[in-house]
């Protein structure tokens, strides 16, 4: 889940980002305000770029104390435990984003298969977290590792965390769609419980699958994320091209008619289909 959370607020802003640019260079190339519409490009990009940091801050954060609390064998306390793992974040900060950075430019590949490669890649990344806290990886060999200890055995994690996932699911469901305010409040703890026991669920096969011997990076799958991103920055490329075609065409007054109520009928005509 925090690989798929992750890619989604990375794409999100790869996508603002790459729209606004878009739409602030055009209207800068219609309005004759290329300083003010460079500027702006900036300025979007860059409150942009520190919502991202610091929603991956603080979900690193939370997502390395929740999990260290249940894997820890000694039961330490949540404070003990928060100064365990803060000296971790920023390196968990830094595998999220390069995990983002990689499976982000397999989001045009993900669309065109119908969401099956962010399923792979979701279950080939269940034991990213465990690794990094355990092993200590550097970057991506956390992600790389993962996916090579799920292939072992890929088909029987598989059923067991669909399993687990759907009787969850169904459990949640009935209570909710309850009429009764006690039932609905118990899916909510049910949720709350069932997410705990999914971790060290999920921690226990992670122990008992051997670690391999030799790791190599998937040259496949990073070739295809390099050509998503060749792919989307031509689209934007057209996109930005496209629309300063079309503000080159209006005026700078024109622009500030759209804004103008309608106050007449002649106004009013104008909007209307013709005969």
């Amino acid at each position: 889940m925090a690989v798929v959370l992750s890619v989604v607020i990375f794409v999100a802003v790869f996508l603002v980002c790459g729209l606004a640019a878009a739409i602030l260079i055009g209207l800068s190339a219609a309005l004759s305000l290329s300083n003010l519409g460079l500027v702006s490009v900036l300025l979007v990009i860059l409150v942009s770029l520190i919502g991202y940091l610091v929603l991956l801050y603080v979900g690193s954060l939370v997502n390395l104390l929740i999990i260290e609390v249940i894997i820890r064998e000694d039961k330490a306390g949540v404070m003990e435990t928060l100064a365990k793992v803060r000296p971790l974040v920023w390196d968990f900060v830094w595998l999220s984003f390069l995990m983002s950075l990689f499976l982000g430019g397999l989001f045009i590949w993900g669309v065109f298969s119908l969401l099956i490669i962010f399923i792979l890649w979701s279950v080939w990344g269940s034991f990213v977290t465990f690794i990094f806290l355990e092993k200590r990886k550097k970057g991506l060999a956390n992600l790389w590792l993962s996916k090579a200890m799920v292939s072992q055995r890929f088909w029987g994690i598989v059923w067991r965390m669909m399993l687990l996932n759907v009787a969850a699911f169904i459990i949640s469901s009935i209570l909710a769609s309850s009429k009764n305010s006690v039932m609905e409040l118990s899916s909510v703890l049910v949720s709350l419980i069932t997410q705990p026991f999914l971790i060290s669920f999920s921690y226990e096969m992670y122990r008992n699958i051997p670690e391999p011997q030799n790791v190599k990076r998937p040259g496949v799958w990073i070739g295809l994320s390099i050509a998503g991103y060749v792919i989307a920055v031509i689209m934007m490329v057209a996109v930005g091209g496209s629309l300063m075609k079309l503000f080159k065409d209006i005026s700078p007054q024109d622009l500030l008619n759209m804004y103008k109520p309608l106050q007449s009928e002649q106004d009013i005509d104008r909007f209307l289909p013709q005969n």
